[in-house]
């Protein structure tokens, strides 16, 4: 990150390099019996030619775990919501919540009939909603957990708490005729006034400078095969955002379309990204917008061993954060302060 900067970097910070190699490069022909090297900036970087990920390829490296201790998640997952029970194995919801353990969290999964009492009697630092299906009356105790400067990660494919659900009698769980909260469209303000979706066929997402520091152990771009995603521009213009809302995109992509006067162009769009609200009726709320079905479809399945580090740090990325002081003797885990010490 700082070329002029002529100091020995500390090699144990690195986990990986990824090297771009172009076609008819010399690298090519390197096997495991002719093995390449050459320098980077002082530091010898020795090797062997292999192949490159495919686009359609999980990732399979495990990713850095992040430390959850402390911090309480609730998931709501809207494979309950389609009659059947899901299978534990195939729920991303479980998956989201056994992973989550794995990195300390203290994560349940909350059935669609316990929503809003569970919402309006439970304090989570982070809620998770998988898909834009939610209990009518679970809507409203969501909100006010922004309302309260909540966390919020949201992973679906259309707009979150779009469509509201009842539970009727033998039918069980039915689309509702509940209008949508009006403060329902703010979790997303600061893209554009008018959200687009749009769907992406193998292909990859760039990953932003916070991505990679949210997520070390990741590539440059990572593999899917279908997301939706959040319009940034429309070819003339960039998003208006409010003062009071800042945006951090993660993972973004390259699409092209037809502009507003009809002609091919391109645009980009974001799959992944961060709402930080310092003001308004969400003020303190951080929301996390994520476009990509968490399954094979995308290169970070919840069958993956770099899944459980993704949810983590995706989670510690709008959790809420403790600022740690010198008195804090429990916190720190020193000995109490006397006269002598």
């Amino acid at each position: 990150e700082k070329p002029s900067d002529k100091r020995a970097p500390d090699l144990s910070l690195v986990d990986g390099i990824w090297v771009c190699i172009g076609e008819g490069d010399p690298l090519l022909a390197s096997s495991a019996e002719n093995p390449f090297s050459f320098t980077i900036d002082d530091v010898r970087v020795e090797g062997k030619a292999a192949r490159a990920p495919s686009l359609t390829d999980p990732l399979e490296a495990p990713t850095s775990m992040p430390d959850g201790r402390g911090i309480s998640v609730g998931i709501l997952d809207q494979a309950g919501l389609f009659g059947a029970a899901p299978n534990p194995r195939e729920s991303t919801g479980q998956a989201m919540c056994a992973a989550l353990g794995e990195c300390g969290f203290t994560a349940s999964l909350i059935r669609p009939e316990d929503v809003a009492a569970r919402l309006k009697k439970d304090t989570y630092d982070v809620l998770i909603l998988i898909g834009s299906r939610l209990p009518a009356e679970g809507a409203t105790p969501l909100l006010d957990h922004l309302r309260a400067g909540g966390a919020l990660w949201y992973v679906g494919m259309k707009d979150p708490l779009s469509e509201p659900m009842v539970l009727r009698g033998d039918d069980g769980w039915v689309p509702s005729t509940h209008a949508i909260p009006r403060d329902a469209r703010l979790i997303f303000e600061g893209p554009l006034k008018t959200l687009l979706w749009h769907q992406a066929e193998n292909s990859s997402l760039a990953l932003s400078a916070a991505a990679r520091q949210a997520f070390p152990s990741f590539p440059a771009t990572l593999p899917f095969r279908q997301a939706a995603v959040l319009q940034a521009n429309d070819s003339i213009s960039a998003p208006t955002t409010p003062a009071w809302v800042d945006v951090e995109p993660f993972m973004s992509l390259r699409y092209h379309a037809r502009n507003f006067c009809g002609l091919e162009d391109d645009f980009t769009g974001w799959a992944m990204v961060k709402f930080t609200h310092h003001s308004g009726p969400f003020a303190g709320a951080r929301i996390l917008f994520t476009g990509f079905p968490l399954t094979g479809e995308s290169g970070v399945p919840a069958s993956s061993p770099a899944f459980a580090g993704f949810a983590g740090n995706a989670v510690m990325s709008i959790a809420p954060k403790t600022e740690v002081h010198a008195w804090d003797v429990p916190v720190l885990d020193l000995p109490e302060l006397t006269r002598e010490n």
